[in-house]
């Protein structure tokens, strides 16, 4: 939109005089310099576009906002109903984690093994609060650990192996379907070791053999299209 030269008021486009001061305009002649450099030059540094790391703060801000208010209005409902803090402690636990977890992305989504590693560390905080407040049988030793370990241990194969790839394509799919066998052997693993003191794989072996197949047919494939594909552009078909 072209801005008026006298009184500065913004002006449509097929307007031939400004709606406020009257002044007529030529077509060739109108100023459309941006509002905030022509009416407020003062202000011009504080109402450019955020970078980057100033969005990521400012969610960061918001998104903790919310996380505490959150905490807030489950303590007081809690405490209003049974004079005391009870179920509140799970909530409170949950949003704190994923506050925890927001900051790490608003402020290291630039370092990804410092996020893996924070996410991973905030995973094991949460589950081992979570088995202080149920106040019952101890698993987070020999439950939480061990599965956590296992699936961030999976995870950040499949991400150190998806980015050293060159052309990713079938192959992205094939290494996640065998890295969900290699997590319910994981599972089963650590089930069985914290109820019977003994390893018997059974339900996670069949479900590794039969995703083995799945993911061996999308790696031929994958790599019989690249072949393919490198072979007409050899020939220049």
């Amino acid at each position: 939109m072209a801005i008026c030269e006298k009184c500065g008021v913004e002006i449509d486009d097929c307007a031939q005089k400004c709606p406020l001061c009257g002044l007529a305009l030529k077509r060739g002649e109108r100023n459309t310099e941006p509002v905030n450099v022509q009416l407020m030059p003062e202000f011009a540094d504080q109402i450019r576009p955020l970078s980057v790391k100033q969005r990521a703060r400012l969610v960061w801000e918001i998104s903790s906002l919310m996380f505490f208010s959150a905490v807030i209005v489950v303590i007081f409902f809690d405490f209003i109903v049974n004079k005391r803090i009870t179920w509140s402690v799970f909530p409170i636990i949950a949003t704190g984690s994923a506050w925890i977890l927001s900051s790490l992305i608003s402020f290291f989504y630039r370092f990804p093994l410092v996020l893996f590693l924070g996410a991973y560390i905030d995973s094991l905080i949460f589950l081992f609060l979570i088995d202080i407040a149920s106040q019952r049988l101890p698993w987070f030793v020999e439950l939480g650990l061990p599965i956590s370990s296992c699936f961030f241990l999976l995870v950040g194969a499949l991400c150190f192996v998806v980015f050293r790839i060159n052309r990713r394509g079938l192959n992205i799919p094939a290494f996640i379907v065998f890295a969900i066998g290699l997590f319910t052997v994981g599972i089963e693993a650590t089930l069985d070791w914290y109820l019977f003191r003994s390893v018997g794989l059974s339900w996670s072996a069949l479900v590794l053999v039969s995703v083995t197949p799945v993911a061996g047919i999308l790696l031929f494939v994958h790599y019989r299209l690249r072949k393919y594909v490198d072979l007409k552009r050899f020939f220049h078909l």
